[in-house]
């Protein structure tokens, strides 16, 4: 006899966190979820905010970013489909320490309660290895947004950026180009490397120029990696 897997529970099996843990309670987990979709702009939290579900992200692309007092807005990380986010919030009970904004046209994501999700984290080794897995790969995405702040010039910055969202998230064509599917304005890549919009605009434009990026309706398109990859050197 065959089981069906209902959306959500077949979204949380492909996730890289639940590989190694028991089907059966995946299931369960996938019971006390609900999906939601939002669009380009909303946001999934506000930085304050109590955590009342462990989300896990089934399409598109969510930023998480602070704002200052001043109103300046930093963002700090960048996380695509079958990752989680907020996981040391829900898992300390603690507030939400950033904001999580949908970067995508459209995003769904898996909302699992959280206390379940405690729950079966104290119950269960192989969840909670997997938990801490998943901490530390979120510590490791603020330290590229720390290489990428320190990288040197805008230059540097802007290629590091390039290169790092490539290899994230993106899809190598046949011509060995690269495909990122990121809509990011202008102003918000000058919230991650830290420069002005002007500077930021000038620096994309020539790279256009060069031909080593092109903006596409889906995002952008690396054309010379190895040349990016020299000028992070350089």
């Amino acid at each position: 006899m065959t089981t069906t897997l209902t959306a959500n529970e077949g979204t949380l099996r492909a996730c890289r966190l639940f590989r190694g843990v028991d089907p059966s309670l995946v299931a369960e987990l996938a019971r006390a979820s609900t999906r939601v979709r939002a669009s380009r702009g909303e946001h999934l939290w506000r930085a304050g905010a109590q955590p009342s579900h462990f989300t896990v992200i089934a399409s598109g692309l969510v930023r998480i970013s602070r704002v200052s007092p001043e109103g300046t807005e930093t963002i700090l990380a960048f996380f695509g489909p079958r990752e989680s986010i907020g996981d040391v919030a829900v898992l300390s009970g603690r507030p939400y320490p950033a904001d999580a904004v949908v970067l995508s046209d459209v995003a769904e994501v898996i909302c699992v309660d959280a206390e379940v999700i405690r729950r079966a984290s104290a119950e269960s080794g192989a969840l909670l290895a997997s938990m801490n897995a998943s901490l530390i790969e979120h510590t490791q995405a603020l330290q590229e947004k720390i290489s990428i702040l320190t990288a040197g010039t805008i230059d540097k910055r802007l290629s590091t950026l390039l290169l790092y969202l490539a290899t994230r998230f993106g899809d190598e064509a046949d011509d060995g180009t690269t495909l990122v599917p990121i809509q990011l304005s202008r102003s918000e890549v000058a919230r991650v490397i830290g420069a002005t919009i002007e500077t930021t605009s000038r620096t994309f434009s020539r790279f256009q120029r060069e031909g080593l990026v092109e903006t596409t309706s889906e995002g952008f398109v690396l054309r010379d990696a190895g040349a990016l990859e020299r000028l992070t050197r350089a």
